[in-house]
């Protein structure tokens, strides 16, 4: 069997994926002022902007940046801890948690959509498959593959 050819076609169909309108949506609903709707939703609690800035992976302008628009747009307030004043904690309010519910939706339509249009048979089996990859995924190690081949400018192994 050529894995080789296998994993050209997989790859293939898997970018094809993120050409659809409905992929874009879903990628756009967890960047963001949308992230942070949705971490802030799922934790069920408040959270200082550093841990904010932690979760997203990102710098402490950007997320500085998307609070003060989801606080313009009502979706969050930031209050100062009693303790010490100078410590921020946001929290969402009732337009934000609405709003983080209605994101949560799109993938779960989406999938509950595609899952039906596959059939339970196939639902079940693209399941155990992607359970499957996630138990293989921490045993690849790319990094050796791709250097793997490569010849210094003698032409020795590296």
């Amino acid at each position: 069997m050529d894995f080789e050819e296998l994993a050209r076609e997989f790859l293939e169909e898997f970018f094809r994926l993120g050409r659809y309108h409905h992929s874009r949506e879903i990628s756009s609903s967890m960047k963001g002022e949308a992230f942070l709707l949705m971490y802030l939703w799922k934790k069920q609690d408040t959270a200082t902007p550093g841990e904010l800035g932690k979760a997203m992976k990102t710098s402490s302008a950007r997320v500085a940046a998307a609070l003060n628009n989801l606080e313009r747009k009502g979706m969050i307030v930031r209050k100062s801890e009693e303790k010490d004043r100078r410590k921020i904690r946001v929290e969402l309010t009732e337009k934000g948690e609405e709003q983080a519910r209605q994101w949560q939706q799109i993938p779960m339509r989406m999938t509950s959509q595609l899952m039906e249009q596959l059939g339970e048979e196939d639902a079940k089996q693209m399941l155990d498959i992607l359970k499957r990859i996630n138990e293989i995924m921490p045993q690849i190690d790319c990094c050796d593959s791709v250097n793997e081949g490569e010849k210094d400018d003698k032409g020795k192994q590296r």
